[in-house]
């Protein structure tokens, strides 16, 4: 992001809202998005105690990491504005931001919200991500960007639990292979930019045998 314009916010930041910071930045993000800019300069002198600190520098995070300026939080603005659901979804950005919890994981959020700006993937999809991107540890997120192009994963993984809560691969003969989620959090979110090489035809899922009632009462019984 422009050095400029953060230390613009950094220092105009004054006590010129009233409520709390994140209900300023939620507003910020929904008004008129040609004022996108002067709103978050007009916002922030208010970081006195430590949850609006954090706040703060987490919001600095997602702008610094996905080198945001006026023009693309104004194309941000006109996105939520387009999305016909402006203050849920600016609610939701906000929170976001808002629940950073490492640093090195704020650049994947900025990534991930520059596609949604340019239309490369749809609001739905977007806090999916972002939400997987929370529940993840940083390692998480490194190892799926370096082998989601190998298409399977070992059952023996490390990472297999946590990829399965999130939805991220699903049970084949042998192991698991990776979801259409895990390659759009790769392409769209860690590693934009890069166009993810995805399989021509995935892996067919394994078919669970169901068990009957009477086969788990057979099974407390042993």
């Amino acid at each position: 992001m422009n050095k400029d314009l953060l230390q613009e916010i950094g220092n105009e930041l004054k006590d010129k809202t009233q409520g709390t910071l994140l209900e300023a930045l939620i507003n910020c993000f929904i008004k008129n998005p040609v004022d996108f800019g002067k709103n978050i300069i007009e916002l922030m002198h208010q970081t006195k105690s430590i949850p609006d600190m954090i706040l703060w520098n987490n919001f600095y995070l997602f702008l610094q990491e996905g080198n945001f300026d006026y023009d693309i939080l104004r194309k941000l603005a006109v996105r939520l504005e387009e999305s016909g659901n402006k203050q849920e979804n600016a609610t939701c950005i906000v929170y976001t931001i808002n629940r950073v919890d490492d640093p090195r994981k704020a650049k994947f959020i900025s990534w991930l919200t520059l596609s949604l700006i340019n239309n490369e993937i749809d609001f739905d999809n977007y806090f999916r991500l972002v939400k997987t991107v929370e529940n993840l540890v940083y390692a998480d997120l490194i190892y799926i960007s370096e082998n989601v192009e190998k298409v399977t994963i070992d059952s023996d993984n490390i990472h297999i639990d946590d990829f399965l809560a999130n939805g991220l691969i699903y049970s084949i003969d042998g192991g698991f292979a990776y979801t259409d989620k895990s390659y759009d959090l790769v392409e769209y979110g860690i590693q934009r930019g890069h166009n993810v090489r995805r399989p021509r035809k995935k892996p067919e899922r394994q078919i669970l045998a169901i068990t009957t009632d009477e086969e788990i009462e057979a099974m407390f019984k042993l």
